[in-house]
C-alpha cells in the first residue's frame, strides 16, 4: 500500500477528529456567559449549563449506535463526511440563539449529526497493524489536542466582540449575536474537514473486501436461483463480471477468517470447494470484553464530563461562592493551557511510554493518580484572590489533569479497538460511543445538581460534594478496568515495539 496513501487518509481522519473536538469544546468558554445572559440567575447557572450539555450528549447516545451501523452497511467515508459537515451546520445554528429553547434545539441536533467519533476509530484501527496501533491512537488524541487548543481559547477571545470592541462592534448584528463569531469559525473547521475527507479520504480496506464478499454470496444466490428456475445453460465461469478490490495482508485475512468463525454461524451456502461458509451472527459482537471495555468507556466519560462542565462554572464563580472569578479571557487560557499540554503529552510521552508499560499498568496508575487531582482542584478556591500563586497552582493541575485524561482515554480506546473482530468494529465503535454519550448525558444534569446542593448547604466543606461523587465513579472504573484486564487477550497487554516515527500501515 502507497505511503501517501496512508498519510492523506490518516491526516483526514485526524482533521475530522481535530473537528469534533472543536464543536465539542468551542462553546465551553462562553457558555456560563451566554446562560446568563438569557437571564439565568448564577444560583440555577449549574443546571442551566448541565441542561446544554446534556441534551447534546442524550442526542449522541440515541444516533451513535445508528451511526456506527450506518458505516458497517454504507462505509467510513460517507458517514465521516455527512457527520462533518451536518454537526458544524448545527454549531453555527447555536450562535443565533436568543432563547434557551432554541440553544437546547441547535445543540442536540449537533449532537444527533455528530457520529463521527467511533467512525473515525473503526477507521484507525483498520489502517494501522499490532506494531502501530498505539501510535495510531495517539495521533487522533494528539489531534483532539489541537482542537482543544485552539477552541476553547477563540471561543473565549471570539466571543461578545460588541463588548470587548465597542467601537468597532457596537450596534452590528455581533451586539445582537455575541456569540456567533465562533460557532462561525467551527462551522468553517468543519466544511473544511468534509471537503477533506472528500477528496483524500478512501475507504478501508476490511470494509471493501467484506463488501466484496457480500458481492460473491449475492451472485451466487441469485445464480443458484437461475439453475432452479431456468434450464438456460450459465455462462462460463470465467465471462462473470470480477470485481476488483484491494488485498489484505494474508496474515490480516487469516486472522479476520479465524475470528469470524469462532463468532460467526454456519451458512447454507457452500464454498467452491464445499466448506460451509460462515456468516456473521447478528448480535455476535455482544461478549463480555466488548460490553466491559464499553461501560469503561462510558463511565470516564461521564466522570471526565463533569469536571468539563464545572470548570468553567466554578472559573466564573467569585471566590466567596467557592469560585475563581475569571472572565471569558481567562477560562479561555485556562482551557488552551490543558490543550497545549494534551499536545505535548501526546506529541511526545505517550508512544514512550506505551512502549515500556503494559497498557493496563498505565490505566492503573492514570486512575490512581486522579484520585489526588480530584482533591486538589477544589482547593484552588482558597487561593483564589492570590492570582500569581492560583495561576501556577492551577497550571500544575491542568498538566497533570491533562495527563492522566490522555492515559485513560487513549488506552481505552485501544482495548475497545482490539476487543473484537474488524466486521464488529462499527457498530461496537458506535455502542460504545452510545454508552459513551450517556454517561455524559446523565453526567452534567447530576453534577449540576449536586453543585448548587452543595452551594445552598452552610459548610465550608460543601463544595468538595460533587468530588465525592467524582470519586466514587474513579472507584467504579477501576473495579472495570480490572475486569477489561482479565478478559483481553494477554498479547493486547503486551509491550509492543514501536517508535514515534514508524509509518502507520
Amino acid at each position: 500500500m502507497p505511503a501517501l496513501w496512508r498519510k492523506r487518509n490518516v491526516f483526514a481522519c485526524c482533521l475530522a477528529q481535530i473537528n469534533e473536538a472543536f464543536l465539542t469544546n468551542v462553546i465551553w468558554s462562553f457558555l456560563p456567559f451566554l446562560i446568563s445572559d438569557l437571564g439565568v440567575e448564577s444560583e440555577s447557572l449549574g443546571t442551566y449549563v448541565g441542561g446544554i450539555a446534556t441534551c447534546y450528549f442524550l442526542a449522541q447516545f440515541c444516533s451513535s449506535s445508528i451511526w456506527g451501523w450506518l458505516s458497517d452497511k454504507f462505509g467510513r467515508r460517507p458517514t465521516v463526511i455527512a457527520g462533518s459537515l451536518g454537526a458544524s451546520i448545527c454549531t453555527v445554528a447555536f450562535g443565533l440563539s436568543q432563547s434557551y429553547i432554541f440553544a437546547l434545539v441547535a445543540r442536540s441536533l449537533c449532537g444527533a449529526l455528530n457520529g463521527n467519533i467511533g467512525i473515525v476509530k473503526t477507521y484507525i484501527a483498520e489502517v494501522t497493524n499490532e506494531k502501530t496501533v498505539n501510535e495510531g491512537f495517539a495521533l487522533l488524541s494528539l489531534s483532539w489536542g489541537l482542537g482543544c487548543i485552539s477552541a476553547p481559547a477563540l471561543g473565549g477571545f471570539l466571543s461578545q466582540p460588541a463588548t470587548k470592541y465597542p467601537d468597532t462592534f457596537a450596534g452590528t448584528f455581533l451586539e445582537t449575536y455575541p456569540y456567533l463569531v465562533p460557532c462561525l469559525l467551527s462551522g468553517v473547521v468543519g466544511v473544511t474537514s468534509s471537503l477533506v475527507s472528500l477528496f483524500c479520504l478512501d475507504e478501508t480496506p476490511p470494509f471493501l473486501a467484506m463488501q466484496g464478499k457480500k458481492t460473491k454470496r449475492s451472485y451466487q444466490a441469485v445464480k443458484a436461483s437461475s439453475r432452479a428456475e431456468s434450464t438456460v445453460e450459465d455462462p462460463p465461469e470465467s465471462s462473470a463480471v470480477e470485481i476488483e478490490l484491494p488485498r489484505l495482508d494474508p496474515k490480516m485475512e487469516t486472522k479476520l477468517e479465524q475470528e469470524h468463525l469462532t463468532q460467526g454461524v454456519i451458512s447454507s451456502d457452500a464454498d467452491r470447494d464445499g466448506t460451509p461458509e460462515v456468516q456473521p451472527a447478528r448480535f455476535a459482537w455482544v461478549t463480555p470484553v466488548t460490553l466491559w471495555t464499553s461501560t469503561v468507556y462510558g463511565i470516564l466519560a461521564a466522570n471526565w464530563t463533569i469536571l468539563d462542565e464545572l470548570f468553567p462554572v466554578i472559573a466564573k464563580m467569585t471566590p466567596k461562592e467557592h469560585g475563581f472569578g475569571f472572565s471569558t479571557d481567562s477560562v479561555g487560557i485556562a482551557l488552551t493551557i490543558s490543550g497545549f499540554m494534551l499536545l505535548f503529552f501526546q506529541g511526545y510521552c505517550f508512544t514512550y511510554l506505551s512502549n515500556r508499560f503494559q497498557l493496563t499498568t498505565l490505566f492503573a496508575i492514570a486512575a490512581a493518580q486522579y484520585y489526588v487531582l480530584l482533591i486538589a482542584f477544589p482547593s484552588l478556591s482558597y487561593i483564589a484572590t492570590n492570582r500569581v500563586l492560583l495561576w501556577f497552582l492551577l497550571s500544575i493541575h491542568l498538566f497533570f489533569r491533562t495527563c492522566v485524561g490522555a492515559v485513560l482515554f487513549t488506552v481505552i480506546f485501544i482495548q475497545i479497538a482490539k476487543s473484537c473482530p474488524t466486521e464488529y468494529r462499527g457498530v461496537v465503535n458506535g455502542f460504545a460511543q452510545s454508552l459513551a454519550a450517556l454517561g455524559r448525558t446523565i453526567s452534567p444534569l447530576l453534577g449540576g445538581w449536586v453543585w448548587n446542593v452543595s452551594l445552598q448547604i452552610d459548610h465550608p466543606l460543601s463544595h468538595y460534594l460533587v468530588f465525592i461523587l467524582m470519586i466514587f465513579l474513579n472507584t467504579v472504573m477501576c473495579w472495570g478496568g480490572y475486569r477489561v484486564a482479565c478478559l483481553l487477550p494477554a498479547t493486547t497487554n503486551a509491550v509492543e515495539v514501536n517508535t514515534r516515527h514508524t509509518e502507520l500501515s
